[in-house]
């Protein structure tokens, strides 16, 4: 193949012969344009690379070449280091053109090209028919291939994925389109200067060269891989990779899509799916380790009250007692967790909160910690239990404490927010409910150590904890999780080693704000008369109920099942004041005998008593205020004041009578009680 070289700058004659394998007999070089058009002339040169010759533009040179006779099919590449003639070049008649700061390697894959495009037309013209083909079809042709060209390279330019071409054998960038000039932050000279392992993270550079130099030619699968971006910043990335020879030299393509947003939702999907499995966990336990300690705590406690003072057993006994409420205390903290506790929300403001719990606060940080309290003005209300976010706002202050073994300072923040759709996205998660609008945030931040990546991500898991064996159950930081999660809320972290954390909750804000008033019922010291009918189908826990009651007085029906209970109804001739029933029983639920008994005794309060903490039930999250509800384990002290609340309470008829639900709970307690009655050790 004929070439000529025309103008063209120092070291691109070396680039064009080794690219189109040519040496001095068949490659033509001259500087002054005038005298290349007269070679062109003469020698009919396939291939002309034309590059700011002398004395002539390359536009004016492509004109001329193509007025000639013997330029009708000749290949014309301009070199140009100016890309806005790059367009004009091509209107004049080039074949192709080529921005010079693409590099060398960028030209040879070009001048590869070229010997591709020359050969066609070769093969074209040696197998046309119509020798006498007139020019207006030749220019057609022309033109069609050029259009193909430009479609081509516009396929890879203009591609929204990026894309790579590098040399396999050196790993030097050879080309790259816009969208990796746009995403990596590189610019394209910045690029051709680097090589592949130049944009991985050091520790995966042995892996990539190992991967290269096992995959032969052809299409690899889409694999994932780690790229690091001009500011540093670390890219999840799938890529594609395909092998192949352009010329005689082994080049790659790699297409890589960032998959860094997508890997993020995924590992949120299964965090929240772990999180699930621990909550059904400890949801199936609770249940009947509650009922065990209702038979712990309320024996104990009737023991020890039948115990004399002084009597050596008595502190014994108190100290069992003490035990199963700790007990108590960590199945309650598992269910905040896994978001099975049952919440009793009411409108709050949180300033007030933080306000009463203050002065308590500063005792629990200590005197070599400042606690300081910023409260945001006009605060918006949230709807929570408040016995649950004291719980949270003592968690986080009492793991802030911890952090500043040496003192520091401790801030507690109160603000209203206002996040738009892709803030609450990311703070939500893949979580409902994280929606643009109005939050409160809630926020503590301590000087404390800080927190490395890997402990960041592990925080909230039940059971993990950084102190020493001993020091911690691991429970406090999943508490305030799960509590937070239940409530609708979001809970972010941000810290740094050496310089401290700040955990920041999020609450919808809704509704008006009212004061929250706890008001205690006191127990009577005076014995009791009303009669109380118990229904409960653990045995033991029955035995236990009815011997409290009747020690205070309480006249007593007992029955194992809701259909036992109805039978004891229709013999008792007197008054039943309160029926006391468990949720979930075999053959009939708590609701359905309250209902069932409704018409026969109009006048009958009930109070219902459950340590089921099943997922179906439990989701619902929230008790109707107008019914009454007990949550196991018992004790003698909050069965005796909260059914001394029930009876003292003015009579209301209970919602579900007509066919209404009468409670969230209840709205799928027979899905539950179907699982119990097939569970043979209930």
């Amino acid at each position: 193949m004929k070439a000529l070289l025309v103008g063209a700058a120092a070291g691109c004659e070396a680039v064009v012969a080794r690219a189109l394998g040519v040496d001095g007999r068949d490659l033509r070089k001259e500087s002054t344009g005038a005298v290349g058009i007269d070679l062109f002339r003469d020698s009919s040169p396939a291939l002309v690379v034309v590059q700011d010759p002398q004395g002539m533009s390359s536009l004016e040179f492509c004109r001329r070449a193509r007025a000639c006779p013997e330029g009708r099919d000749a290949v014309i590449l301009v070199l140009s280091s100016r890309e806005e003639e790059l367009e004009a070049v091509l209107d004049a008649g080039a074949t192709d053109v080529h921005p010079t700061s693409l590099g060398p390697a960028a030209l040879e894959i070009r001048l590869h090209i070229a010997k591709h495009l020359v050969a066609e037309r070769a093969h074209r013209r040696d197998h046309d028919p119509l020798t006498g083909v007139a020019d207006s079809v030749r220019k057609r042709e022309v033109e069609a291939l050029q259009e193909s060209e430009a479609m081509y390279r516009m396929l890879f330019a203009q591609s929204p994925i990026a894309k790579f071409l590098y040399d396999a054998e050196t790993l030097h960038f050879l080309a790259v389109n816009d969208a990796a000039i746009r995403s990596y932050g590189y610019s394209r000279e910045e690029f051709l200067r680097m090589t592949l392992e130049e944009i991985r993270p050091k520790e995966d550079v042995p892996a990539l060269l190992a991967s290269l130099a096992a995959n032969g030619a052809g299409t690899t699968s889409p694999r994932a891989w780690r790229h690091k971006k001009k500011s540093g910043k670390i890219i999840d990335v799938e890529i594609t990779v395909h092998k192949f020879d352009l010329g005689r030299r082994p080049c790659g393509l790699a297409i890589a899509q960032d998959v860094t947003e997508r890997n993020r939702l995924e590992a949120q999907v299964r965090q929240a799916q772990k999180m699930e499995a621990i909550g059904s966990l400890a949801g199936g336990i609770a249940h009947d380790f509650n009922n065990l300690l209702t038979v712990i705590l309320s024996y104990g406690d009737v023991v020890a009250a039948g115990l004399p003072p002084g009597d050596p057993f008595k502190s014994d006994v108190e100290e069992i007692v003490a035990a199963g409420k700790r007990a108590a205390d960590l199945t309650r903290q598992l269910l905040m967790f896994s978001r099975q506790e049952i919440l009793q929300p009411k409108v709050l403001d949180l300033n007030a909160i933080v306000g009463a719990l203050a002065k308590m606060l500063r005792r629990v940080v200590g005197e070599d910690v400042e606690l300081c309290v910023v409260s945001g003005p006009g605060l918006g209300p949230v709807t929570a239990d408040p016995g649950q976010i004291e719980q949270v706002l003592l968690n986080l202050v009492v793991n802030a404490r911890d952090a500043m073994s040496k003192g520091g300072k401790l801030t507690i923040e109160t603000a209203n927010v206002e996040l738009d759709a892709s803030q609450a996205s990311t703070l939500f998660g893949a979580r409902a409910g994280g929606v643009a609008g109005r939050y409160v945030m809630l926020a503590v931040t301590d000087t404390g150590s800080g927190m490395s990546a890997s402990v960041r991500e592990r925080i909230f898991e039940p059971f993990f904890t950084t102190k020493a064996r001993g020091k911690g159950t691991g429970l406090g930081l999943s508490t305030v999780f799960g509590i937070v999660q239940q409530s609708g809320g979001s809970l972010h972290v941000e810290s740094e080693l050496g310089v401290g954390t700040t955990f920041k909750v999020y609450l919808p804000e809704k509704g008006p704000a009212r004061e929250v008033a706890i008001v205690a019922t006191e127990a009577r010291t005076k014995p009791c008369t009303e009669t109380v009918l118990v229904v409960e189908d653990e045995g033991a826990v029955r035995t236990v109920v009815c011997r409290i009651l009747g020690r205070r007085g309480y006249t007593i029906l007992e029955a194992e099942s809701g259909p036992a209970a109805l039978i004891l109804c229709e013999q008792h001739q007197g008054k039943i004041d309160v029926l006391l029933t468990d949720v979930v029983m075999p053959k009939m639920s708590g609701r359905e005998l309250a209902e069932r008994l409704r018409p026969q005794r109009p006048e009958m309060k009930v109070l219902y008593m459950s340590g089921y903490t099943d997922d179906t039930i439990l989701r619902h999250g929230v008790l109707h205020a107008d019914v009454a509800f007990l949550q196991k384990p018992i004790t003698y002290e909050t069965l005796t004041r909260k059914l001394r609340e029930v009876i003292d309470s003015p009579f209301e008829s209970p919602r579900g009578v007509d066919g209404e639900a009468t409670s969230g709970i209840f709205a799928v307690v027979e899905s539950a009680r179907l699982r119990k009655v097939g569970s043979p050790d209930r």
